[in-house]
């Protein structure tokens, strides 16, 4: 696969920049999400390096709420040619774009505007809408500071990227054997097939000739670009593979093999027990009444078929939780499997 640096260290800039203002918010996405914890392990020292404080008004830049991205990454994603786009391509397309201001008030009011309903030359009007939003209070604030200075803010903007993506490509630049390790795993024949079908791809596919970047700080990053010619462009982070295998995995769920799953009786119980609280197979025994050994049992296959997660060591001792992306698979496919009896009878 063919290594392209620079569109990495475009994405990890502004997803730098994203931290930033919205760590807790996108930690909170994955660990609800994928049940994974602490998936900015490369970031703390990052940011250590960097040591590069932006400045507050550009909040509404990077703020991310749950699933959705900030609004310089939805952009991002929009405007940058991951094939032939430069950072300094990426910059010009900002200084020149006439319409962003809009599109950030858009972005917080998509609810109430589009492109040709904003009111953006009626302040008044905007800032009513803005303070009868949901919107956090410090968003409604920091929206109607810089509606005056925008093109002030711009600058801000586009001088603390800079400083940030300079920074960010000299550490990509340090992290060359780190990133080459990952580059050669994810162009096993494995992990190609593993691609592949996670994102549904033409099985003819050259993968050699395909793009691929890696980031450094969104350890489970997945993103896929494509263009005419049947040509894609890979961004992936360090363990995005964790990710990969684990949503496949969840698409060969049946409704026969969860019926197996959940009827058994030791399992059913240690299933109902471990959705009121996390328990280990000493606690689990002692509140079911069953030899250790056949708790212990249950919950290995449980946790290989990925109804439960391990959460938490106490000496010798495991604690397991619910797994909730297993079940929320599980009801969408049951509901998918049951909806051809409901809609078969009302034919």
């Amino acid at each position: 696969m063919i290594y392209n640096k620079e569109a990495a260290c475009v994405y990890d800039t502004i997803f730098y920049c994203m931290l930033d203002f919205s760590r807790g918010s996108y930690e909170k996405y994955y660990e609800s999400t994928f049940g994974l914890k602490n998936p900015l392990q490369y970031y703390e020292s990052v940011k250590k390096e960097l040591a590069l404080s932006p400045s507050q008004e550009l909040y509404p830049f990077f703020f991310r709420s749950g699933k959705e991205w900030c609004f310089l990454s939805q952009y991002h994603w929009n405007e940058f040619n991951n094939f032939k786009d430069s950072f300094y391509d990426f910059i010009n397309k900002i200084k020149s774009d006439k319409n962003i201001k809009n599109a950030v008030y858009i972005y917080y009011l998509k609810n109430i505007y589009n492109e040709n309903t904003l009111p953006i030359n009626n302040p008044s009007e905007l800032f009513n809408e803005l303070f009868n939003s949901k919107l956090e209070p410090d968003i409604i604030r920091y929206l109607i500071s810089i509606y005056y200075d925008f093109d002030k803010t711009i600058v801000k903007l586009i001088e603390y990227l800079q400083r940030v993506y300079e920074k960010i490509s000299q550490l990509h630049i340090n992290s060359f054997s780190t990133i080459d390790d990952v580059v050669k795993k994810y162009s096993s024949k494995k992990m190609l097939n593993t691609i592949s079908e996670y994102c549904n791809l033409n099985g003819d596919i050259e993968f050699t000739k395909q793009n691929i970047s890696i980031s450094l700080i969104n350890t489970y990053l997945f993103l896929w670009q494509g263009n005419k010619h049947d040509k894609y462009f890979f961004i992936l982070g360090l363990s995005a593979d964790d990710i990969m295998n684990s949503i496949i995995y969840y698409r060969n769920i049946t409704p026969e093999w969860i019926g197996t799953i959940t009827s058994h009786p030791v399992k059913k119980e240690i299933l109902e027990h471990l959705l009121q609280a996390n328990y280990s197979a000493t606690q689990l025994s002692e509140i079911l009444f069953v030899s250790r050994q056949t708790v212990n049992f249950h919950l290995l296959e449980l946790k290989a078929n990925m109804c439960i997660q391990i959460v938490e060591k106490r000496g010798l001792e495991l604690f397991y939780s619910i797994n909730f992306n297993f079940f929320e698979a599980a009801h969408s496919i049951m509901n998918n499997y049951l909806s051809k009896f409901v809609k078969s009878k009302n034919k």
